[in-house]
């Protein structure tokens, strides 16, 4: 942790700092700075910034695995993504172009290109919407583990417990990965907001 304050509206705000420790490397070879920044308060905001300490340019994707927790899968509908294409992960990321609000009757694994609008979450089991607002990002993922794939997952603990999730991921992936140039920062962020329905 670099950081940590207090904002003018009562916030809590957390900067991390990511190493370049020997693992990292293995992964990241070029000299880079990896910010996060966290904000809860009313709000919870997630910013991270990347910048190219190298003397060439780099490509990253990038992305928010977020997690977001619903009543059921059965009572949520996403919006926000019509007329979007989309690359989907479960027929071998196939194209093709979305034309309504997204329900799920599975698994669910889509790669929505050239999307840098808003998404709203419905759930009438919460009565509430989760409205997820971003910024420098391209590309947004929506996914779904269904009962097959969850059962083969460590982490998903209960049966039942992939219906109680659905991820809405603030990304740059695919044909938006980002170049940052030298000397250069990108920033992708998130911020996510409840509202009673």
């Amino acid at each position: 942790m670099t950081d940590i304050d207090a904002t003018p509206t009562g916030a809590t705000r957390i900067m991390l700092e990511m190493l370049e420790t020997p693992e990292a490397k293995r992964q990241l070879s070029y000299p880079y700075t990896l910010t996060a920044t966290i904000t809860v308060g009313r709000r919870l905001r997630v910013d991270l910034a990347t910048t190219n300490k190298a003397d060439h340019p780099f490509v990253i994707s990038e992305a928010f695995h977020t997690y977001l927790n619903i009543s059921d899968i059965d009572n949520v509908k996403i919006t926000g993504l019509q007329d979007c294409v989309y690359s989907d992960k479960m027929v071998k990321y196939g194209r093709q172009v979305e034309h309504n609000a997204l329900t799920f009757d599975g698994e669910f694994d889509r790669v929505f290109i050239n999307h840098s609008s808003d998404c709203i979450v419905h759930d009438t089991g919460f009565n509430r919407l989760i409205h997820v607002q971003k910024s420098g990002s391209d590309t947004t993922v929506v996914w779904s583990p269904g009962p097959e794939k969850s059962a083969q997952m460590a982490d998903m603990g209960a049966p039942d417990e992939w219906r109680k999730m659905v991820c809405v991921e603030t990304t740059n992936a695919l044909d938006n990965m980002v170049v940052i140039n030298p000397g250069r920062t990108h920033v992708i962020s998130a911020e996510y907001v409840i509202e009673t329905l």
